[in-house]
């Protein structure tokens, strides 16, 4: 479930944003970023396939692109991006599927590993990159925007 990835990471504590991590402004992933209006989403990607919330959140899936959406209460603003199929798109040229090593390859070294290898974070100024493995191959990305 995308929602659980997701929120492991936000309640994880604090990690410094990585050395050379210049870029404040999260990549586009299909045509919609972290930090997008509903109405930027709505003109990018239609309306959502499923709607509900989920642990103080408002989630927009849209299940046949493998993406999923998460806001607060008020639907100002995408607070995290769920990647959860190769065709949702890639996040800095890593897709759902890669090898785990293409993250490091493309993003390099993460600021911090979790569960033993199975979550790798990687921590912008702005937002942070989480990609899940399993078996050595990307299963899921979780693209959040912080504060």
């Amino acid at each position: 479930m995308p929602v659980v990835g997701a929120l492991l990471l936000l309640g994880a504590p604090s990690v410094r944003a990585q050395d050379g991590a210049s870029r404040d402004a999260a990549p586009p992933v299909a045509g919609v970023t972290v930090g997008d209006s509903a109405a930027a989403v709505r003109v990018a990607l239609g309306e959502p396939g499923q709607r509900h919330e989920s642990f103080g959140f408002v989630v927009w899936d849209y299940p046949q692109r493998g993406l999923t959406l998460m806001w607060d209460r008020d639907e100002r603003t995408v607070r995290v991006m769920v990647l959860s199929r190769p065709g949702a798109g890639a996040v800095d040229g890593v897709r759902v599927g890669d090898a785990a090593s293409s993250m490091q390859a493309r993003w390099g070294s993460p600021a911090r590993v979790r569960q033993d290898g199975r979550f790798f974070d990687f921590v912008r100024r702005r937002w942070t990159v989480t990609g899940e493995v399993v078996g050595g191959v990307v299963k899921e990305i979780t693209v959040q925007l912080l504060d």
